[in-house]
Order: structure tokens, then sequence, then C-alpha cells
């Protein structure tokens, strides 16, 4: 009944490792983008084969949102091989969140008329952002853009507000030859 589109893109902007006896550290910026769209069976039915099927029917949209989400990281990981089939490592994170856009809890509808195919669109959900523009209504009910503050690109690229910490863990154990085993915890 409910399903999601998802995709990350993952750039590195400078990576750096080096050993030392058995230790091994790196470091690293990364660039994270996130995104999701969360989307019901009938949201799916109705953009692939349009709104003839759901003549004099709503079509459910509820659950249908979207997700998107920047950060920049900032890593330092260790490594260790503890034995030639055991490594272990940890990696603390440094992370600046550059924008963020999220639908709330929807509840929305679209019904098709009999006959004349029209559309109706009901609908009640949230908004949440945190980049240089808010969602307002007007006295009736339209929804518009505003324009909050000005964010050059250099402002945002550089932007080093909203921080978070964050850690991953893992192990590599290689049992033989022709098996290897591997973990982590992000």
């Amino acid at each position: 009944p409910r399903n999601q589109f998802t995709s990350e893109l993952h750039t590195t902007i400078a990576a750096l490792g080096l050993r030392r006896n058995e230790y091994y550290f790196t470091f690293s910026i990364l660039e994270k983008n996130n995104q999701a769209l969360l989307y019901s069976h009938d949201f799916a039915a109705f953009a692939l084969k349009g709104n003839t099927q759901f003549e004099g029917e709503w079509v459910d949209l509820r659950g249908t949102g979207v997700f998107s989400n920047h950060v920049r990281e900032y890593s330092l990981g260790v490594s260790r091989e503890y034995s030639d089939n055991l490594t272990l490592g940890i990696r603390a994170k440094l992370l600046f969140g550059k924008l963020n856009a999220t639908t709330g809890r929807s509840n929305m509808g679209l019904y098709t008329q009999e006959n004349t195919l029209d559309l109706l669109f009901n609908g009640k959900t949230g908004f949440n952002s945190s980049m240089p523009y808010s969602m307002d209504t007007d006295g009736q009910g339209n929804y518009q853009f505003n324009h909050r503050y000005e964010a050059s690109t250099r402002s945002y690229l550089f932007n080093r507000q909203n921080p978070g910490l964050a850690f991953d863990v893992g192990f590599i154990y290689a049992y033989n030859d022709r098996l290897t085993f591997s973990g982590s915890l992000l």
C-alpha cells in the first residue's frame, strides 16, 4: 500500500589515507544528498495509466510526500589489523546540514468526475524546510513560496551552522580464503 523511490548521491571532495604500523588513518570530506518520494499504490497507478480508471472514484494519496537532505561530512577514522583475519575500525564524523525539505503526514486524495474526467484535489499536509524560502498560504488557501533571505552560493557552500556528530564502527573478518564476513553500525 505504501511505496518509496529513493536516491542517494555521495560525492567525495577530498580523501586521504595513511598507514602507520598496524593502524590505518583516514580523513575525508563528502557531500551527501539523499532524496525520497513516498507514494501510494493508487498514485503509481494514476501516474502510469492516467485517471480514466478512477472515473467516479478517489485516488488515495494518503502518505504521499517527499524528503530531501543535503549534508557536508568531515570524517576522521582509524582502523587496526588485530590479526591476519580481523580488522576493526571506527570513524567520527562532523556534519553540517545544508538543506532539508520534508512534507509532513499527508491525507490527500484526487477525485475524477464522471463523464468530464475533471480532477478535484483534496489534501492536508505539512511542509518543513531549512532553506531561504518558506511556503505560506494567502487568505484564499492558495500556497506560494516566499523568499525569506539572501543565500549566495558561497554562503550556502561554506555555511557551518546546523552542526551534528556521528560515529561509525565496523569489522572485517576473513574466515578463510573464500569467505569473508564484514559488518558496520553507521
